[in-house]
């Protein structure tokens, strides 16, 4: 990989007007090591640091801004792979096929791509203003990610910023207005604006402008977040909501049923033996829901497929539950491991019972996990959303949760209460759920997400948790919460990601536009015969900080 050259690139005055001191190549790979390092813990994972999130791009941002754009660029994405690779390792997620490259291509490319459109596109725009210069990076960072999310098909998984932040209430209100990423706009806009203050040696009347803006902006989100949270919290009355699962006990019976193994086929061809395999697992869950129903709970809900079943043996198992939410008065939604009669296909279902014993949804995941994808056929897409005595009741399965696009079709039909049963693992079981915190927020509904394997949760729609389960720490997992009945409605749920294609086009444009600019420029200097300088002008940056 090429290193960067000795001496600096040089700068316009917009961005640097101290005299240039050389920098020593050692000094500018310590901030850019030092970077990559922060950046592991700003990607969102169960080691999450919120506060790297806000520090891991000045170090890099110094760095190429010192390096030439190609160079700098290159060790960045470069070095950045590794990082990504590791992540993905850490968290569980070196799966076969072609999601694990997209992954790590994907987490490497939101980190330097922006980067680079700051490195070309910042200093020219630095002629016109030094704020305008300073949101490069942030916008260009939110259309990377929005891209990425919307078109690669892992959803807003990998490298949202906006998500690290979930724990910081007052920020996190914007993303009813934009998105979660214009959360990320705001944590990535104090890069650019610290490193060129950095620059100019932290002399504040030389970068008031850029500090000035971006502290009236942050200060104005936090205090409006502020006064929702204090003065717009729910009011509404509470239901209660249950979630059980089943016992691990319970669950041994499972032990030896694999849909890999050779014998599998014959398996589901055996009733006997699918009894002695799911009836410990489906009479403890239901168990559990009829004693969750005579404790109080309005709503019961299981977890994503830790209940087997097949496609000749659900209607029994639906009876039966409906016949506790009957006798109860009580909505329970049910989570399913569906067998089919090809070995090969599962289905990942949830199945909505009212109090009338009736299903009156039942939804099929429409994202299945890389893992699944082999042998899962994604469900229609539909959300279902039906109107109870406890509020609108909406449906997700777990990796629904990472595509705001999906999830935004609960805060279009009014939902106020958003179920999500899930299925993690070690490596993303605190992680996964707080992403789901900013789908709450976006849509203006209480989100319950009852997990297996990992952490259950629920949460208002302002965000504030209302309960927590680990499943890792229980012989069996309940979790009871009591949320609001009622939503709210949000402008992010009617506008969608509007915020974030702005960005995209503000990137575009400006790129068209500094390419315009830089081509007009060559044409001049070949008229006059004088050589093209590339319109960089002659301050250099500043001091080695």
């Amino acid at each position: 990989m090429p290193a960067p050259s000795p001496s600096p690139s040089p700068a316009p005055a917009a961005l640097a007007e101290a005299p240039a001191r050389p920098v020593p190549p050692r000094r500018r790979f310590r901030w850019l090591f030092a970077g990559l390092l922060l950046t592991l813990f700003s990607w969102h994972a169960d080691w999450d640091i919120a506060a790297a999130a806000w520090l891991a791009a000045v170090p890099l941002m110094r760095f190429t801004r010192l390096s030439g754009p190609v160079n700098g660029f290159a060790w960045v994405f470069g070095l950045g792979l590794v990082a990504a690779a590791a992540w993905m390792a850490l968290s569980g997620l070196l799966v076969p096929g072609f999601w694990l490259p997209l992954g790590i291509v994907s987490l490497a490319a939101v980190t330097a791509v922006p980067l680079l459109a700051d490195r070309l596109l910042a200093p020219r725009l630095g002629a016109v203003g030094t704020v305008l210069a300073t949101l490069v990076f942030p916008t260009a960072r939110v259309a990377c990610e929005f891209l990425i999310g919307e078109f690669s098909g892992i959803g807003a998984f990998l490298g949202v910023l906006g998500t690290t932040q979930h724990a910081n209430l007052p920020l996190i209100q914007l993303a009813s207005v934009t998105g979660a990423y214009g959360v990320s706009f705001l944590v990535a806009w104090s890069a650019p604006v610290t490193v060129t203050a950095w620059e100019r040696g932290f002399a504040l009347r030389r970068v008031r402008g850029a500090v000035a803006a971006y502290t009236a902006v942050l200060g104005a989100v936090l205090a409006g977040g502020g006064l929702l949270l204090a003065f717009a919290a729910p009011a509404s009355d509470t239901v209660r909501v249950v979630g059980v699962s089943p016992a691990r006990a319970a669950k041994e019976s499972l032990a030896d049923v694999d849909r890999r193994a050779p014998g599998f086929a014959a398996f589901l061809a055996d009733r006997d033996a699918q009894r002695a395999a799911f009836g410990p697992v489906q009479d403890d869950i239901v168990r559990r829901t009829e004693d969750a129903a005579r404790s109080g709970a309005d709503v019961v809900s299981w977890p994503e497929t830790d209940v087997p079943t097949t496609d000749w043996g659900k209607d029994a198992l639906v009876d039966r539950v409906g016949a506790v939410a009957s006798e109860h008065g009580v909505h329970v939604l049910m989570g399913l491991l569906v067998y089919t009669e090809d070995p090969g296909l599962v289905r990942n279902q949830a199945v909505l019972v009212g109090p009338d014993g009736a299903p009156s949804a039942v939804y099929d995941k429409a994202h299945p996990t890389p893992m699944e994808a082999v042998a899962m056929e994604p469900g229609d897409g539909v959300l279902p959303a039906r109107d109870t005595r406890h509020g609108r009741i909406g449906v997700a399965i777990c990796y629904d949760a990472d595509f705001p696009a999906l999830m935004r079709q609960g805060g279009r039909a009014g939902v106020d209460l958003m179920l999500v049963p899930a299925n993690d693992w070690s490596g993303i079981d605190r992680m996964h759920p707080e992403r789901a915190t900013l789908r709450a927020v976006e849509n203006g509904y209480a989100l319950v997400r009852q997990a297996t394997n990992g952490i259950a949760t629920a949460v208002d729609h302002q965000g504030r948790p209302l309960g927590r389960s680990d499943h890792d720490r229980t012989a069996q997992q309940t979790m009871t919460a009591d949320v609001p009945s009622s939503g709210v409605p949000t402008l992010y749920s009617r506008i969608g990601d509007t915020f974030a294609w702005l960005c995209v086009a503000a990137t575009t444009g400006a790129a068209a536009a500094v390419a315009l600019r830089r081509r007009r420029d060559r044409g001049r200097a070949a008229g006059t015969g004088a050589p093209y300088t590339g319109g960089q002008g002659t301050a250099g940056q500043s001091g080695d900080g």
